[in-house]
């Protein structure tokens, strides 16, 4: 994702503690479109976070039962509210 420049790297001191951020510029062309109206479910299946700010009552995590890292669906609750912060929702495969 950061060679593809669709996050950066920010903060921390002396290259430790950095964390991920949406780039300011980056290519539409790289992202999935969808109807946000229309799309409550996200599935991702892997371990992952989530990168883009996005409301906390606005959506729920649905992670496995044994494996505590694993997300198996992202459930958006609330579209308009999720979708407040950031256009874009970005989630980092481990």
């Amino acid at each position: 994702l950061e060679k593809a420049k669709i996050i950066d790297r920010k903060g921390g001191l002396l290259g430790m503690g950095k964390t991920a951020q949406l780039n300011s510029d980056i290519n539409n062309n790289m992202f999935t479109r969808i109807d946000y109206t229309e799309t409550s479910n996200i599935q991702v299946n892997a371990d992952a976070k989530i990168i883009t700010n996005h409301p906390t009552d606005s959506y729920s995590i649905v992670k496995d039962m044994k494996d505590k890292d694993m997300i198996i669906n992202v459930n958006i609750t609330n579209p308009d509210k999720f979708w407040s912060e950031s256009k874009y929702l970005v989630i980092v495969k481990d």
